[in-house]
C-alpha cells in the first residue's frame, strides 16, 4: 500500500521515522487486526503480546518528549489551543537538586502537574520546573512503532499502550465497527486515515 501514499505523505512518514530514531528496516509492512483472535496490541506491557516489535528509544529530557509526543508551544501562541492546565506556583531553584523523597507532598504534586503541563501545555508557563523535571524523570526508555499499512477490523480493536512516545502509521483503514483504542499517553501519527 506504500504506493497509495502521496509523495508528501511518504516524506512525512520518513521524517517521523527519523525523529523517532527508527530505520526503514524497523517498519512493519502491514498489520491487520482481523488476523488475531481478540484485540491486537502495540505495547511494551509484559503481560500482553505486541503484534509489532517495540523499538526502544531513550528520551533524554523533557524537551525531547515534548517534541516527540507533546503539543507544540506554537499551538498556544497562535491560538490553535487554549490554555487548559492549572497555574502553578513558580518552582524555586534551591529545590532542583533535592531528592524526590525530600520534597513535600505538595511539591511532588506540583512537579508532577508541571511535567504534564510542560509536555501537553505551554511549556513557558511552567519553565521554572524544567530542571527539576529533567532531574527526576529523565532519561527514560520508551517504545516506538512503525507500520506502513494498518487495517482495523470490527470486533478486533487495535489497542495502543505502554510507555509510547511515538507510533508512526502510513495508511490506517478502519472498517465499519472497527476501533482504535489508546490506553496511554501516546503520539500517534497517521499519514492517511480511511474510515469506511
Amino acid at each position: 500500500m506504500a504506493a497509495e501514499l502521496t509523495s508528501a505523505q511518504k516524506q512525512a512518514f520518513q521524517e517521523r521515522l527519523d525523529e523517532l530514531g527508527l530505520e526503514a528496516t524497523d517498519v512493519v509492512a502491514s498489520l491487520n487486526t482481523g488476523d488475531a483472535d481478540g484485540p491486537t496490541y502495540l505495547t511494551d506491557d509484559p503481560d500482553r503480546t505486541s503484534a509489532v516489535p517495540a523499538h526502544t528509544i531513550t528520551v533524554e529530557h523533557v524537551d525531547d518528549l515534548k517534541r516527540l509526543a507533546g503539543v507544540p508551544d506554537a499551538d498556544y501562541d497562535n491560538g490553535t489551543m487554549e490554555h487548559h492546565h492549572e497555574e502553578l506556583p513558580r518552582w524555586l531553584e534551591e529545590h532542583n537538586d533535592l531528592p524526590l523523597k525530600e520534597l513535600t507532598l505538595t511539591q511532588r504534586k506540583s512537579l508532577h502537574h508541571a511535567f504534564i503541563a510542560y509536555v501537553y501545555g505551554d511549556s513557558s508557563r511552567v519553565s521554572s520546573y524544567r530542571t527539576a523535571i529533567n532531574q527526576h524523570h529523565f532519561p527514560f526508555a520508551g517504545t516506538a512503532y512503525a507500520v506502513l499499512d494498518v487495517t482495523v477490523c470490527p470486533g478486533k480493536p487495535l489497542i495502543i499502550g505502554g510507555q509510547n512516545p511515538g507510533t508512526n502509521f502510513g495508511i490506517v483503514t478502519i472498517e465499519p465497527g472497527g476501533q482504535m483504542i489508546i490506553e496511554s499517553d501516546a503520539a500517534v501519527t497517521i499519514q492517511q486515515l480511511i474510515v469506511q
